[in-house]
């Protein structure tokens, strides 16, 4: 085992680099031109599903967007950590394309950084995460939001159950779709345990949330399966 003299001795010799460009980072898991660049998630949200809206366009006077109007989803409140874009979306893609999880610290660290203590009354009971697709887990070799979960968790001091929400056949990739071609693709995607969250206050975690047509579809079947709410917090919110 390292011990912390060694441990200091490395970090000279090898300095910390940004996540998300590779230069020196001084202190923290970006260096100070990425991580200036960085928006917090909750700046200019919509208070329900966490869009981000920085001009604040067509939004009712509580803040609350337009789909979130329309049609209000199924989870009580969503949230990231940072607007995905930038730096930040480009410390994620580095992370999830890597073969080994090397920035899983960094970000743990980050996803740390989001407003996420609640009232007692309003807070969660139990952490579940989005399950994996097999063939990307596969190929990564680790999980990206069950890592995330699991700092939430110990964060939080919340307990997480990665075998609430499961996998019940592979999905592929939704990138470059609309939440409506998203939702289709994940249909019958998952499978919850009624015995694992009936009862409790959910706290879902992802790793980005662009459309929230997962999320959605999840925290939907966590709610017919007997779960009282579904909160979900992300690492990184895409902007509207």
């Amino acid at each position: 085992m390292l011990t912390n003299a060694l441990l200091a001795c490395l970090d000279a010799l090898l300095p910390k680099r940004c996540a998300a460009c590779d230069s020196p980072a001084l202190s923290g898991p970006l260096c100070e031109a990425c991580a200036g660049s960085l928006i917090p998630g909750d700046e200019g949200a919509c208070p329900q599903c966490g869009a981000l809206d920085l001009e604040r366009d067509g939004r009712a006077p509580d803040g609350h967007c337009g789909p979130c109007i329309q049609r209000p989803p199924a989870f009580s409140r969503a949230r990231g950590a940072y607007a995905y874009g930038g730096a930040m979306a480009d410390a994620i893609r580095r992370w999830k394309t890597r073969p080994e999880p090397t920035l899983t610290p960094t970000m743990c660290e980050l996803i740390l950084h989001g407003r996420w203590e609640r009232g007692d009354q309003e807070r969660p009971t139990l952490l579940v995460m989005v399950p994996p697709d097999p063939k990307r887990l596969r190929q990564r070799g680790f999980h990206p939001a069950g890592l995330l979960a699991r700092a939430m968790g110990e964060h939080l001091s919340l307990p997480l159950d990665p075998r609430a929400v499961r996998t019940a056949r592979g999905y592929p990739s939704s990138r470059g779709q609309g939440r409506d071609a998203r939702r289709e693709r994940l249909r019958g995607a998952f499978k919850v345990c009624r015995d694992r969250v009936q009862g409790a206050r959910l706290l879902l975690i992802d790793d980005v949330m662009t459309t929230g047509a997962t999320v959605e579809t999840i925290s939907r079947l966590c709610l017919r399966a007997g779960a009282s709410s579904v909160e979900v917090a992300v690492l990184a919110r895409a902007p509207r």
